[in-house]
């Protein structure tokens, strides 16, 4: 899994202004031009790879939700399903590399 993907769902799962504006932007243009401001060797392809991982993650994020949590992303709380999905991404790539988290605490 490529680092800078690792480095931009961290990014979504802990910053709430950037998570929110991500989410928030219309277009994968957009998101693709907010990305470019952190993240300026980051190509429109592998963007367009990290995107279609994150919806993988969100689809499964979705069907861990509770009802309450279900209607929360319903009323339009985007940002809660881009979080979890970043969360999840974040485990996966850090069970991809052979990572704990104790290591990646350190």
């Amino acid at each position: 899994m490529k680092e800078i993907f690792i480095s931009l769902a961290e990014l979504l799962a802990t910053d709430n202004k950037f998570r929110y504006d991500f989410s928030s932007a219309p277009t994968d243009d957009e998101k693709y031009s907010l990305v470019k401001t952190k993240f300026n060797n980051l190509t429109q392809k592998d963007f367009s790879d990290f995107l279609e991982e994150l919806n993988q993650a969100k689809k499964f994020s979705i069907t861990e939700l509770s009802p309450s949590e279900l209607q929360m992303v319903a009323g339009g709380t985007g940002t809660l399903v881009t979080k979890l999905a970043a969360t999840a991404f974040l485990f996966a790539a850090m069970g991809a590399t052979g990572l704990t988290s104790q290591q990646v605490d350190a």
